[in-house]
């Protein structure tokens, strides 16, 4: 049973935190891998997580890539997270204000 889950993203949308916190089971974390690269800010983690997260800062590892090698986290890779979302707009990365208008015209469309 899950008893808490922290998501830590700039936009998701319920369905994709469904769909990932469906696949949790006995895993700590549920971390999307897109081109070889993690995409820990677009995760969900159990709250049992967060001892191991405050070892990584207090030992200056300062990045949450650091947190599935870590923990007990299953790593979904494209072919997974296509079936959910072929075009995989739920990893779009937002850093821009010219990326969040474009992400908003999305979402509309």
């Amino acid at each position: 049973m899950i008893t808490a889950i922290v998501l830590v993203t700039t936009l998701i949308t319920a369905a994709a935190v469904g769909w990932l916190s469906g696949r949790i089971g006995e895993h700590q974390a549920v971390v999307p891998r897109s081109s070889g690269v993690l995409q820990p800010l677009c995760a969900v983690y159990r709250l049992d997580c967060l001892p191991t997260i405050e070892d990584l800062l207090r030992g200056g590892v300062d990045t949450p890539r650091s947190i599935p090698e870590k923990t007990k986290a299953l790593v979904l890779d494209e072919p997974a997270l296509r079936a959910f979302d072929p075009e995989l707009r739920f990893l779009r990365n937002i850093n821009t204000p010219a990326d969040w208008d474009e992400a908003q015209r999305s979402i509309r469309c």
